[in-house]
């Protein structure tokens, strides 16, 4: 979802055109389509299929600001939606997807306000789920060594320190606090 969806005047005094200037949109080199980036895990190093249906748009109602969006002097180049080639990166198969924030309204452009990304995977992990592989491989592995190095540190300093729960979002407590107390104060 695209939350700033004001149309702006041109930079320059002599245009009476306007632009979108949407919060967290990517800029490719000698283009002033605005774009979002979306990291995606897949199941195996197959590309993705990827498709994108538009829920709202703004229509921009006059012609774009030659300059283009933050003062750009690119041009404005349509383009779909790209998937990138797969990597491997920290024990999963990912990829990329540019999605372009405008669309052709006649000679004028809209703004994607709200939109649904399908993402069909190709090929199977023998039913692992690429999310939950995230999770395990990365984010829990990195909990774990934060809470082991949390519980060494408060032994170090006479504390009993207990981490229970998931290591990506564990629970901390003092086991020899039954009132909590020190643990409120810690």
């Amino acid at each position: 979802m695209v939350y700033e969806s004001t149309v702006h005047g041109c930079d320059s005094l002599d245009s009476r055109g306007g632009k979108f200037v949407p919060e967290g949109a990517a800029y490719l080199d000698g283009n002033s389509m605005p774009f979002r980036y979306y990291r995606v895990a897949l199941p195996t190093k197959d590309r993705p299929e990827v498709s994108v249906k538009d829920i709202s748009t703004v229509s921009l109602g006059k012609p774009l600001c030659k300059e283009g969006p933050m003062g750009r002097t690119d041009s404005l180049r349509f383009m779909p939606v790209d998937v990138s080639t797969p990597f491997f990166r920290d024990g999963l198969w990912m990829t990329d997807i540019r999605v372009p924030l405008y669309v052709r309204n006649g000679s004028s452009v809209s703004l994607r306000k709200k939109f649904k990304i399908s993402v069909t995977f190709q090929g199977s992990a023998n039913g692992v789920n690429p999310g939950k592989r995230a999770v395990s491989r990365v984010l829990n592995e990195k909990g774990k060594k934060l809470g082991d190095g949390l519980i060494a540190a408060g032994q170090k300093y006479g504390f009993d320190l207990r981490v229970s729960g998931m290591p990506s979002l564990f629970y901390l407590r003092l086991a020899d606090d039954p009132s909590l107390m020190l643990h409120q104060e810690w």
